[in-house]
């Protein structure tokens, strides 16, 4: 295992010897991607978001718009198992109906489109623990 921001064996996502995800800046140091990733993904943010209904097709649209200066993979599910600072991902396997599960439950709750925001933010990380 390459130490670093990201943990995998082999990871078709990374840099060959490295743990520096493959970005379209082609930079090999994590320290310039971090700050590349925020600043193209927060002047992403400040443009309208794409709409959607709110399901897993929306939440991917979303990921592809804040990261596609960044990540060609952005808005498509993982395909290796992988970790951030030793916290582990959920497995790819899995991803889809984990996805599909949490958007069934957030769509099942009062919260959508009547919240705040600091509401609605709080109920979606309980649906992520359950």
């Amino acid at each position: 295992m390459i130490a670093g921001a990201y943990d995998a064996f082999y990871d078709p996502y990374c840099y060959r010897n490295t743990a520096v995800l493959k970005n379209r800046a082609k930079l090999r140091d994590q320290e310039a991607l971090d700050g590349f990733e925020l600043e193209m993904s927060t002047f992403r943010a400040q443009e309208p978001l794409p709409l959607g209904a709110f399901d897993t097709a929306h939440y991917r649209a979303v990921h592809r718009h804040l990261f596609q200066d960044v990540y060609s993979w952005a808005g498509r599910y993982r395909t290796v198992r992988t970790a951030k600072e030793g916290n582990a991902f959920c497995y790819p396997e899995f991803i889809e109906a984990n996805m599909e599960a949490l958007f069934s439950r957030l769509q099942k709750t009062p919260f959508l489109g009547e919240a705040a925001a600091a509401d609605f933010v709080a109920h979606a990380a309980i649906s992520l623990r359950s």
